[in-house]
């Protein structure tokens, strides 16, 4: 049964000193895919320039902003209706355990999905974490692998907010235990990865009458391949499978391919920052 959602994205800025020069880059649309489609949106913005839209090397659609004057204080609403459609697939896949590891190792399979078995700064565990993590056996199905990683990575990771920032590493977050969805969703990456599984980091909404860790602001998950049924999506920082709940914006290799907002300004003195996100069925 398909859901449709209503979502409204805020933020604000405000500058101690007039900022003479910006640009702000918006990744904050919900996508097109075979879970959801986007059914209208609109935007609203302090600047009184027209926005510039254009998509990221992922294919993401963003909202590119240059201010045309000086200014102190700059907000952003974007508001979007979106539906969401069950699960597309209707059977678990039947390929057996050693079956799903010779497509995931074939030449082809990683030619086309490189970019998601690389390791990056954010999804690097030294060889001291290496150890006591939650490892691959080759009698175990993708689907089990994926469930187990994700269970144990919310058994021994605390979500705690304001713990961590957006360049912690999932070395620094397995060695603190605690931290908010990237921290989870970076470690599930960095384990899977570590064994040659393909992930992607995805960014989104998450309905809030749920009640669900994340909801309150743009949230995080993992999609990893499972062959047969493709990229599935799972959320360690909840201990769950994707459902009709998540709202997906974009996906890339690590938080840094899905940062909800990039730009360059030029200016002096304090700056604060804020922002919400609410997202309610309709």
């Amino acid at each position: 049964m398909a859901k449709v959602f209503n979502i409204e994205y805020y933020s604000y800025n405000e500058y101690e000193e007039a900022v003479n020069e910006a640009i702000f880059e918006y990744l904050i649309m919900p996508c097109n895919d075979n879970h959801q489609v986007l059914l209208n949106y609109s935007l609203k913005q302090s600047s009184g320039s027209e926005p510039f839209v254009s998509k990221n090397a992922y294919g993401f659609q963003t909202f590119r902003i240059r201010p045309k004057s000086m200014f102190n204080e700059f907000w952003f609403i974007m508001t979007a209706k979106v539906e969401r459609f069950d699960d597309p697939i209707l059977n678990k896949s039947t390929f057996s355990a050693e079956e799903q590891l010779m497509e995931v190792n074939s030449f082809d399979f990683h030619l086309d999905n490189y970019l998601y078995f690389q390791r990056t700064p954010l999804t690097m565990l030294t060889e001291e974490h290496q150890r006591n993590i939650f490892l691959y056996d080759k009698s175990m199905t993708l689907q089990d692998f994926y469930s187990g990683l994700s269970e144990f990575i919310h058994n021994n990771i605390v979500y705690k907010p304001k713990t961590t920032t957006v360049e912690t590493t999932a070395d620094e977050v397995i060695k603190a235990k605690k931290g908010v969805c990237q921290d989870f969703v970076h470690l599930f990456i960095a384990i899977a990865r570590l064994q040659g599984f393909p992930c992607r980091y995805v960014s989104g909404y998450l309905e809030q009458a749920t009640k669900l860790h994340g909801s309150s602001t743009m949230h995080a998950w993992v999609e990893a391949f499972v062959p047969g049924e493709g990229w599935v999506g799972y959320d360690p920082v909840n201990n769950i499978k994707i459902n009709t709940s998540y709202i997906k914006v974009a996906h890339g290799k690590d938080y840094m391919d899905c940062s909800p907002l990039k730009g360059v300004l030029y200016s002096k003195g304090n700056n604060r920052t804020s922002h919400h996100v609410k997202v309610a069925q309709q």
